[in-house]
C-alpha cells in the first residue's frame, strides 16, 4: 500500500520556489485528516444505512493520511530530534519551518491532531521558537 500525503493546491507561503517544489503542506494534511476523522462521529448520530460505507471510507482515509504524515512528514533535526516538517515533496525532501496561518504545525494540538505532550509536537515547538529558524 502506498501512503501519500495530499497535494496542497493552495500554498499560503509567499515563497514561490517552495510552493512549486514541496507540493504537500503537512499542516493542511493534519487538519484534513483530523476533520475527516471526526466527521463520521457526527454522521453516526444520523444512523442511516447509506452512511456506513461513507463513514468507513472517511475513517480509512484519515488513517492513511496520518500514516503518510508519519512516514514522510517527520524529520530528524540535530538540535531538536524528531520534528514535523512543514512541506514535503514525496521524494524524501522536506522543508523545515512553520507558517503563521491556519493551519500550522504549532496548531496541531489545538486541532486535535496531536497531543500537546507528544514528543514530536514538543520538539517541533522548540524548533519553531528556536534561534535556528529565521522566519
Amino acid at each position: 500500500m502506498v501512503c501519500q500525503v495530499l497535494f496542497a493546491n493552495f500554498e499560503p507561503l509567499i515563497d514561490v520556489l517552495n510552493a512549486t517544489i514541496h507540493r504537500s503542506l503537512i499542516p493542511s494534511n493534519m487538519m484534513f485528516a483530523r476533520y475527516v476523522e471526526v466527521t463520521p462521529v457526527i454522521m453516526d448520530l444520523v444512523e442511516r444505512e447509506e452512511h456506513e460505507f461513507l463513514t468507513l471510507g472517511m475513517r480509512l482515509t484519515a488513517g492513511d493520511i496520518s500514516a503518510a504524515i508519519n512516514q514522510q512528514g517527520i524529520a530528524v533535526y540535530a538540535q531538536s530530534g524528531q520534528i514535523s516538517a512543514c512541506n514535503v515533496d514525496g521524494y524524501a525532501s522536506q522543508n523545515m519551518m512553520d507558517d503563521a496561518n491556519l493551519s500550522s504545525l504549532l496548531q496541531a494540538a489545538m486541532m486535535g491532531y496531536a497531543s500537546s505532550y507528544a514528543d514530536v509536537y514538543q520538539n517541533t515547538r522548540l524548533f519553531v521558537f528556536g534561534e535556528q529558524i529565521s522566519y
